[in-house]
């Protein structure tokens, strides 16, 4: 298994400034929204060569949208589209689905059978540029893939050779009220990228290893399924960004990373 992390944890932090620190803090790799790499687009032998001079490889590219939408399907898929080309060029072979968020009132079932029609469509064309789709669930206000039965019915909804499974294992599958280890052994086949986070008893992000989330479990789980793609750390505790800084941080949590898999 291979150790990355999510860029965001440095904010607004110029990419040239971040990949630096990501080389700093001991990353192999580094997965970053679309919106954040948007200067490199047009230019991804740039930012590859970035990577490079920083031992690094892209590990994937996020998008996100309001997915069930029908005004929204032309733009979601050009951006579907844009984003696997860049990660093709970048060497990626993922390509993160966010879990999109519904309006008050809106029919869940029907949210999510919409849903289900764009990340299957999303996964086609991953698939056409080399990439596996992975659905990464999200337990913010008012999300439509967050709660174990929304998580079971997407993945029922979704074709299993075009879309996979990205679970933020000690973060927001336990904030949508699920457990991961139950998550791995459910999916353990479509799960093809891991997202690391930690949360306290009160619900707040933590630094890895000083949460509730059983780590040594979900490698073990992660074992037996013969995983061995990225784990990708996305530090979103702010009180210790701001106490120790975002590359501090993001250092202990690959060191903590590191332990575990030795």
């Amino acid at each position: 298994m291979r150790i990355g992390c999510q860029i965001n944890t440095w904010g607004e932090l110029d990419v040239p400034t971040i990949l630096q620190e990501v080389a700093k803090a001991g990353y192999q790799g580094f997965e970053a929204a679309l919106p954040k790499i948007a200067d490199y687009l047009d230019k991804p032998d740039e930012l590859k060569a970035l990577a490079e001079e920083n031992g690094l490889q892209m590990s994937s590219v996020y998008i996100s949208g309001k997915w069930q939408d029908p005004d929204e399907r032309v733009g979601i898929l050009s951006m579907c589209q844009q984003a696997s080309e860049f990660a093709e060029k970048m060497g990626c072979t993922k390509l993160i689905l966010g879990g999109g968020t519904m309006e008050p009132g809106d029919d869940i079932g029907d949210v999510l059978q919409d849903t289900a029609l764009r990340y299957n469509e999303c996964g086609e064309i991953a698939d056409s540029y080399g990439l596996q789709a992975c659905i990464h669930p999200h337990a913010h206000e008012n999300a439509t893939v967050a709660t174990p039965p929304q998580i079971a019915e997407i993945m029922d909804m979704t074709r299993p050779q075009h879309i996979f499974l990205c679970p933020d294992v000690g973060g927001h599958i336990v904030k949508g009220g699920g457990d991961a280890v139950e998550v791995l052994r459910a999916y353990g086949d479509r799960v093809r990228y891991v997202h690391f986070k930690d949360i306290d008893a009160n619900g707040e992000w933590c630094l890895l290893g000083y949460g509730m989330t059983d780590y040594p479990e979900i490698v073990k789980m992660l074992r037996k399924h013969d995983y061995g793609g990225w784990l990708i750390a996305e530090e979103e505790c702010r009180p210790k960004i701001e106490e120790l800084g975002p590359t501090e941080c993001a250092a202990r949590n690959y060191r903590y990373m590191r332990a575990l898999l030795s």
